[in-house]
């Protein structure tokens, strides 16, 4: 058996820890607009990263490890929350507001939400309520409430020339970021390699 077979093999284990992300996608309108975005700032930058790769425009709410034995588990409770906000979700006055287009470790391009976007911070925290201990955190533990910083990624793997073309470009006022996004639902997926499980 080659190398990337037995990888398979150990990933497909059912008792191989794996790490699940939980993130909030938004509706169909939303979702347009900011897809529109980000091939907007992939032209300007020339970094397709999140094109090519079909990353959909998604909130990232918490990051855990889970066995495929787990994953049950795991989704039952994704569904009970999920349910829990279904109405807050379908009141469309309650909608997230984009603050600013910033970025993170010279890299990274996100729009910031403004502050008082309680939903978000709620759904964190009832997130790592229900969660933790039985699934520990992943990904250095930056999705804990304490350290929680909301974001939506617009493009990654920048670099410092594309970071200043894209600089450039909101200076001149050559791109409109988006006012607001509607939250629709609370997904489950495998991050590596991505797979929706919920």
């Amino acid at each position: 058996m080659n190398c990337k077979n037995e990888l398979l093999k150990d990933y497909f284990a059912e008792d191989t820890t794996r790490t699940y992300s939980v993130s909030l996608f938004f509706d169909e309108k939303s979702t347009a607009e900011l897809s529109n975005f980000i091939l907007q700032v992939a032209q300007i930058t020339k970094n397709d990263y999140v094109v090519k790769n079909n990353i959909p425009p998604h909130i990232t709410i918490g990051m855990f490890k889970a066995t495929k034995n787990q994953e049950g588990q795991l989704v039952e409770i994704i569904k009970k929350i999920n349910s829990d906000f279904q109405p807050i979700f379908e009141k469309k006055e309650n909608v997230l507001c984009f603050e600013k287009l910033g970025t993170l470790k010279n890299k990274i391009a996100f729009l910031s939400f403004a502050t008082n976007q309680s939903i978000v911070f709620s759904l964190n925290q009832k997130l790592h309520n229900f969660l933790m201990p039985d699934f520990p955190s992943a990904c250095n533990n930056m999705y804990l409430p304490q350290v929680f910083f909301p974001h939506c990624t617009i493009a990654t793997g920048l670099s410092k020339t594309q970071l200043a073309l894209l600089q450039d470009a909101q200076n001149k006022n050559l791109i409109k970021i988006p006012k607001s996004v509607q939250v629709a639902k609370i997904s489950l997926a495998i991050r590596h390699p991505y797979q929706e499980v919920f």
